[in-house]
Order: C-alpha cells, then sequence, then structure tokens
C-alpha cells in the first residue's frame, strides 16, 4: 500500500514537472514573438535613415545645379557663348572653387554638352531627371556618361570667342581704351573697316587684340562680331 502511495506521488510529481516545464516553454515563446515589434521598428527606422539621406542628395544635387546654371549664364552674357566643358567655368572664376560638378553620391560628373546656341544640362534626383533640355538625357546616368564621350569625339565644337572677330563700324575711327570703360585710356584708334581678333565680351564691350601682344576694348557701338572668317 505504502508503494502505491509513493507511485502516485512520483507519478504525481512527473505530471507537475512537465506542466511547469511547458509553462515555462510558452512564457519564452510569447516572450519572443513581444520582440517581433522592435525588429520591425529597426527595420522601419534603416527605411527611414536610407530616405533623408537620399533627399539630402538631392538637396545637395539641387543647390549644386542652381550655381551651375547661373555661372553658365554668366559665362555666355560675358563671353557670347557657353563653355565646352564644365570645368572652364572653375577655371575662369565664373563659379567658387568649392562648388561641385560631380554628383555626390556617385561622384560622376553631372551631364553637360555644349550645343553653340544652347546646351543640355542634365542632374539625376532620386525619382526624376532635372537639368535644361533634359530630354537629350537618358533615365539611366550612365548611359548618358557614355553619350557624352561620343559626342566629344565626334562633334566639331561650335565657333569659340577667341575664333571671331570684331569690324569697326561707322564713319569715323574709333578709340581702342586700355579697360572696358569710356573713362580709360585710349591705346590706339581703329579705323571702319579693321577687323580684330576679339578674345572676349565684357557687357557691351569687345577685348581685341590690336597688334602682337596689344590689347584693348572697343564699344558695341562701334564694332560688330563676323564670325568664321
Amino acid at each position: 500500500m505504502k508503494t502505491s502511495k509513493i507511485s502516485y506521488i512520483l507519478i504525481g510529481g512527473l505530471l507537475l514537472l512537465i506542466l511547469l516545464i511547458n509553462v515555462f516553454v510558452w512564457s519564452q515563446s510569447d516572450f519572443l514573438e513581444k520582440l517581433k515589434p522592435v525588429e520591425l521598428y529597426e527595420e522601419q527606422n534603416m527605411e527611414l535613415r536610407e530616405h533623408v539621406l537620399l533627399l539630402e542628395f538631392d538637396r545637395i544635387r539641387i543647390e549644386d545645379a542652381s550655381n551651375i546654371l547661373l555661372s553658365l549664364q554668366d559665362f555666355y552674357y560675358e563671353n557670347g557663348a557657353f563653355p565646352d566643358l564644365l570645368e572652364e567655368l572653375k577655371e575662369k572664376k565664373y563659379i567658387r572653387a568649392s562648388i561641385r560638378l560631380v554628383d555626390p553620391e556617385t561622384s560622376q560628373p553631372y551631364f553637360y554638352h555644349n550645343r553653340g546656341d544652347d546646351f543640355v544640362f542634365c542632374v539625376w534626383l532620386s525619382d526624376t531627371v532635372k537639368g535644361v533640355n533634359t530630354g537629350e538625357c537618358s533615365s539611366d546616368p550612365s548611359e548618358n556618361e557614355l553619350l557624352q564621350q561620343q559626342r566629344d569625339q565626334e562633334e566639331p565644337r561650335p565657333p569659340r570667342m577667341e575664333e571671331s572677330r570684331v569690324e569697326i563700324i561707322g564713319d569715323a575711327p574709333v578709340n581702342v581704351r586700355e579697360e572696358p570703360n569710356a573713362d580709360s585710356k585710349i591705346l590706339s584708334r581703329a579705323q571702319p573697316g579693321d577687323v580684330f581678333v576679339r578674345i572676349e565680351q565684357r557687357g557691351s564691350w569687345y577685348h581685341i587684340v590690336i597688334d602682337g601682344d596689344l590689347k584693348g576694348w572697343v564699344h558695341g557701338d562701334y564694332a560688330q562680331v563676323v564670325v568664321g572668317e
């Protein structure tokens, strides 16, 4: 009889132990389930950080594009032509040295192509393309890099400022001055019909080669540009 009671006690204890083990396993499983929202939060947080980074890249690209377009405008007003390369904007100090000419994310140059009378300029944002004459640009930036290399090799450049000339017009001699203003020193006097190589333009003034290393300025009221002669 005592043996039978001991057996019942052992069996009961074993059943209780099994029950406790099951309860523990269930509680641990429930705890792990509760951890899943934390993992989901971390994943969403990572996606948010990536989105914020893309927006920051886009902000930089838009800022770069604004600076470059303003510099292209200034370059054209003073030279009567667009630069062959964006690097000329820095070389001739139309844009600060700190301004980027390359994409902040990929470090690839922004797409630019001088078409003579106008130009193509493209900046790729995270979801679209912005710039000037963007219809000439592919949606894939890598394709445009190859396209620009091909155009540089195949297409002749439009006449540059130094390739054009200025002809003196009117019925009287014209003063050629040291600086582009009416109060500047007179270096020489040009006769109607005289033709000079034009170096650059500042507003209404043309910078010309008078003779050899001697250079001066004539006002646009007394001269006209002759391209390609």
